[in-house]
Formats: C-alpha cells, structure tokens, sequence
C-alpha cells in the first residue's frame, strides 16, 4: 500500500534510475520499506525488508550504492 501523503527525499532506484516510493506490508504490521515499482527491476523485489519506522526505511534506501 503506497501512502501518498508520506512525503520523504528518496533516491532514485539504483538499478534502473526510476523513482521509489515508500510503501507497507500487507500484513497486520504494515511495516514501511522502500521499493521501486517499475516491472521486472531488482529494486521492486525489496518487500523482505521491513523496518519499524518511515525514516529507517529511507536510510535504507537512500545509503545503497548505485549499481552502474
């Protein structure tokens, strides 16, 4: 589930340059990772990690290396 109205600075995707979007499990945690949703990109397969909060998340996200 994307939240929209969750504004944060995401780095693009690493693997392909698209842009990320912060979104929750679905199961009764809803805990917030970062994915990117373009079909097919490694960076869209990020579900497995979860994080306890929005920030931890985008720290996550944001501290990748780029893949060139």
């Amino acid at each position: 589930m994307i939240r929209p109205t969750e504004k944060r600075e995401l780095l693009p995707c690493p693997f392909c340059g698209e842009e990320a979007h912060i979104v929750y499990s679905n199961d009764n945690h809803h805990q917030p990772h970062v994915q990117c949703n373009t079909l097919h990109c490694p960076g869209n397969n990020t579900y497995q990690w979860h994080y306890k909060t929005v920030d931890e998340a985008v720290e996550a996200w944001n501290s990748r290396k780029e893949r060139g």
